[in-house]
């Protein structure tokens, strides 16, 4: 099993070492086990106060408690007026985010953010002040939330900022693929689509990735490496031209067919719908027998990996309006998984996240490519039983593909191979992560923060830097500039009138 870490941000590190200071090394080592080993459990939080079950050796469990003392009026204050003169800070909150600066604004104004509590347990072991191990496995377990959501550590203070500034909306996770619903779309273009030529996109992708991010014990950074190198190698096994004596009637019927993607939000339930007059006999639906089909109302369901298969053996590009596409569109798949040009997402659902994979948009040759695709678009993505335009539908349809591709891959990092974490099985198996128990409750903020750095580039908004004045008397500011309406705005002003405007 590997090590689990804590304090991986700064401001867990902080709300750890506040313990370690209070309590001998030999209990914290014990809590810490009594963590990293599911021996806590029903852990809850309620306003200012965290409460969770520790099993025990004398009793089945132990009750333990961390009641937080509210902010002075004072400190609130101060806290609030530094966040509101700081444009970066409030934008770093806006999107989700607590700046580095604010935990050293209130370290140098020795305001005590990390030790106003109280403890209890019903052990025999606890004395007031002084940290029992079951209070220590408490701690390590509420400052693996705090890593992955800060903005815990304010509210059990009495101080919500994401209440204080309206911004609930502004943080919840959104969805991954921006879904537009059309009624028409115009015919698309009957002729061959460019397929662009694609660098290796891994090393950059790794460049812009932490080592341990806060939603898992195990360094990711290493892991997507791991993912990315096998992906790109076993390709061609995965998904190979089929040595099917049948394979020139299967492409004559879809030649000849209308095809459409099939799905919901949950991409993992997409598939594709096949509509032919040719397919009407035992003996036809035969041929697609060894691709996983189902047969409803007329019409042949497939696995996208299935008709992606089927789809990388057929040579001619002739056909249907909806065939053509899907031909280019499975090459160019092919290609994005070959150069790793896509990116792990996070959708969050109920009581699950789902975790799938979508092109790497911020580049601008894939964004270049996935626009000539939509170009030659039928309307064929049928999502929530409303067609998509050309441009979501193109994405999604990647997407649904990528998504499904990564299961066959049957990809699982070296570390704790043979009994790997339930985030790992999210994003390499495609499992659902169930996120009501208490380790993964805040994993969806924290993945989608991992990995929206690299969507920056899709922001409809210009950051511009403006240096006046003469010298040693200098003038720095910075406007937000609209892409599409061309309206510029100082960011301070953006940042109070305008919360949207400073999402990254």
């Amino acid at each position: 099993m590997a090590k689990k870490i804590y304090g991986t941000t700064l401001w867990g590190k902080e709300f750890i070492q506040s313990i370690e200071n209070q309590t001998d090394a030999a209990r914290l080592s014990r809590g810490k086990t009594y963590a990293n080993t599911d021996k806590i459990y029903d852990v809850k939080i309620s306003q200012n106060q965290v409460i969770a079950k520790v099993k025990g050796n004398y009793s089945p469990f132990y009750k333990t408690a961390l009641t937080f003392s509210s902010f002075p009026k004072g400190d609130k204050e101060v806290i609030l007026k530094f966040i509101d003169e700081n444009p970066f800070v409030l934008a770093g909150i806006i999107n989700g985010k607590l700046s580095d600066k604010l935990l050293e604004f209130i370290k140098i104004n020795e305001i005590d953010i990390f030790r106003s509590f109280n403890m209890n347990c019903n052990c025999y072991d606890f004395y007031g002040a002084y940290p029992c191990k079951h209070i220590a496995a408490l701690y390590y377990a509420l400052t693996n939330q705090i890593d992955k959501n800060p903005f815990i550590l304010f509210s059990l203070r009495g101080l919500d900022l994401i209440e204080h500034y309206n911004i609930k909306e502004e943080i919840k996770v959104p969805y991954p693929i921006e879904l537009t619903y059309i009624d028409e779309i115009n015919s698309p273009l009957q002729e061959n689509i460019t397929l662009l030529k694609q660098e290796n996109y891994a090393n950059f992708i790794l460049s812009m990735l932490g080592d341990f991010p806060p939603f898992s014990h195990i360094n990711y950074k290493e892991v997507m490496e791991e993912f990315y190198k096998k992906a790109s190698k076993d390709l061609v096994q995965t998904i190979s031209s089929i040595r099917d004596e049948n394979i020139e009637k299967i492409q004559r019927i879809l030649q000849n067919s209308h095809i459409t993607m099939v799905g919901k939000n949950d991409i993992g339930v997409a598939k594709f719908k096949i509509e032919t007059d040719l397919v009407k006999s035992n003996e036809e639906l035969s041929l697609f027998r060894r691709y996983k089909f189902q047969l409803e109302d007329d019409a042949v369901f497939i696995l996208p990996t299935e008709l992606f298969t089927l789809f990388i053996s057929f040579e001619d590009d002739s056909g249907s309006s909806s065939y053509t596409y899907l031909f280019y569109l499975f090459r160019v798949t092919y290609i994005l998984i070959e150069n790793s040009g896509y990116i792990p997402a996070v959708i969050e659902m109920d009581q699950f996240i789902q975790i799938i994979y979508k092109p790497l948009l911020s580049v601008d040759t894939i964004k270049k490519q996935i626009e000539i695709l939509a170009s030659s678009y039928p309307k064929i993505a049928n999502i929530n039983d409303k067609y998509l335009d050309s441009l979501s539908g193109t994405n999604y349809i990647l997407s649904a593909i990528l998504t499904s591709f990564v299961p066959k891959l049957g990809f699982m990092h070296k570390n704790q191979k043979a009994n790997p974490p339930a985030i790992s099985l999210s994003f390499f198996r495609g499992k659902l992560l169930r996120i009501k128990e208490f380790e993964y409750e805040n994993s969806a903020f924290s993945i989608n923060n991992y990995f929206s750095i690299f969507d920056i580039a899709q922001s409809n908004y210009n950051y511009k830097i403006f240096i006046d004045g003469v010298e040693n008397n200098y003038v720095l500011s910075i406007c937000v500039e609209n892409k599409t309406s061309k309206e510029q705005y100082l960011l301070s002003e953006a940042i109070l009138s305008q919360n949207k405007i400073v999402e990254w």
